[in-house]
């Protein structure tokens, strides 16, 4: 099992950074917060993955002489946005259930179901044509017409035929069969064999098979800037996940397209139930539910965020009585800004909004081999890492460590006896700092 696990969070990650060494090492910290859940490991591994392509664009896929099907087929996926590489990616490879999709999105199911129907419509229409077109006219005049005499060895050069091609499988019944009976590119993608996975990335899921693990964040984060670099791609995707998103555009404005508008908006307070107060700091922990009707009312509660949990989720509520909605979870580091939402069987709604800011102390370990000092660290921001080592005089060195991923080696200075540990401070200003080590023979 957790080969499996540890294959699969390495898989993805690959599929996405398309980056071994940055793969195992995201992988790895998914595992470890994931715990014994498949589906909890693919959450963490997509959020990681995302995260990490956010920073660093991963490299364009080629397409090189004598490359079959499915490469091809990975070439026109690296084409697509990340998040909208991942939900698909996701859906296909792994054995996910209906139930185990949205928790690796972070998503109810029938949203993450509607997430990725949208994104393999839009495949469908816009990569399979491509597809085709790397596949060759065949017999057909007209197709051969279409794809003129140019190379079609890129992936870019076949999604620049892509819509003629699509527009003349509509009119040429032999073509439209065809494209029919080839393989999609959605289905090239989720037959792809998992890779082997590094030793470390199964140690981890080893050592996480037995923990309950952490919910992974939701595929719509808060409002950081992982969310505005994700969301300025993908908008049209994820729209479908049943969640209202303003995409914010650099002039300040703010459009969104009716059918967009139009998807999941918070309920209006209207009826026999209220919640209050209307908005809430995230520290709050509770809210009150009234039923201002002379009427018992069966309602439901449901939260935005995948992260947080509403206790009663459901009940019945006699007519001008209240009851207290606790609410609890582990959010994001960030600004943070979620919905709460209660609605009852008359059609009635209610909804509070919590808001705050998180902060987490990175985590941090260190250990010495000899001179040598490793560092690991893990943390949602950028962190930099300082080795501090201080002599018998108490006079103190501080060596700056570069972070390649999240690991860090330095050598300590010449010198005994010698007290060393090590500090790291996040984009954020939070601070974490190893416990004193004495190295009473010195360096």
């Amino acid at each position: 099992m957790a080969s499996h696990v540890a294959a699969s969070a390495y898989g993805h990650c690959l599929a996405i950074v398309r980056d071994g060494e940055a793969a195992a090492q995201l992988a790895a910290v998914a595992a470890r917060r994931g715990g014994r859940t498949l589906a909890g490991v693919l959450g963490h591994a997509r959020h990681q993955a995302l995260a990490f392509v956010a920073r660093t664009p991963p490299p364009p896929v080629a397409v090189g002489p004598g490359a079959g099907a499915a490469e091809v087929a990975w070439a026109l996926a690296a084409s697509r946005p990340p998040v909208e590489l991942a939900m698909v990616d996701l859906a296909g490879r792994y054995g996910l259930g209906r139930g185990g999709l949205g928790h690796a999105l972070g998503l109810s199911p029938t949203a993450a179901a509607a997430a990725v129907g949208e994104a393999a419509r839009v495949w469908e229409e816009e990569l399979d044509p491509a597809l085709l077109a790397w596949l060759g006219p065949g017999d057909c005049a007209g197709l051969a017409a279409v794809l003129g005499d140019g190379p079609r060895t890129a992936a870019g050069d076949l999604l620049a035929v892509s819509g003629a091609v699509a527009d003349h499988t509509a009119e040429c019944d032999a073509c439209g069969d065809r494209r029919r009976a080839a393989a999609s590119v959605r289905a090239l993608v989720a037959g792809t064999p998992l890779p082997e996975p590094p030793p470390a990335v199964v140690a981890a899921a080893a050592r996480s098979r037995f923990q309950p693990g952490m919910p992974p964040p939701p595929l719509l984060p808060g409002r950081g800037r992982t969310a505005t670099r994700v969301l300025a791609g993908v908008a049209a995707a994820v729209a479908l996940a049943g969640t209202v998103v303003v995409v914010s555009r650099s002039d300040g404005s703010r459009d969104s397209p009716p059918s967009l508008a139009a998807l999941g908006r918070v309920p209006a307070m209207t009826g026999a139930l209220e919640l209050l107060p209307g908005e809430l700091d995230l520290s709050a922990g509770e809210v009150s539910l009234l039923n201002t009707s002379a009427e018992d009312v069966a309602w439901e509660a449901r939260a935005d965020a995948p992260w947080l949990r509403v206790d009663p989720p459901a009940g019945r509520l006699g007519a001008r009585r209240e009851q207290v909605l606790r609410l609890s979870g582990s959010p994001p580091e960030g600004e943070v800004r979620t919905v709460v939402r209660v609605e009852g069987h008359d059609g009635s709604a209610a909804a509070v909004t919590l808001t705050g800011t998180v902060e987490h102390p990175p985590d941090l370990g260190a250990s010495a081999a000899g001179c040598r000092v490793s560092a690991v660290v893990e943390d949602e921001a950028e962190v930099a890492l300082t080795l501090h080592a201080r002599d018998a005089a108490g006079v103190e060195s501080r060596l700056p460590m570069t972070l390649t991923y999240m690991e860090a080696t330095a050598d300590l200075p010449a010198g005994r006896p010698l007290t060393w540990w090590v500090s790291a401070v996040d984009g954020r200003g939070n601070q974490a700092r190893t416990p004193d080590v004495a190295l009473p023979q010195g360096c």
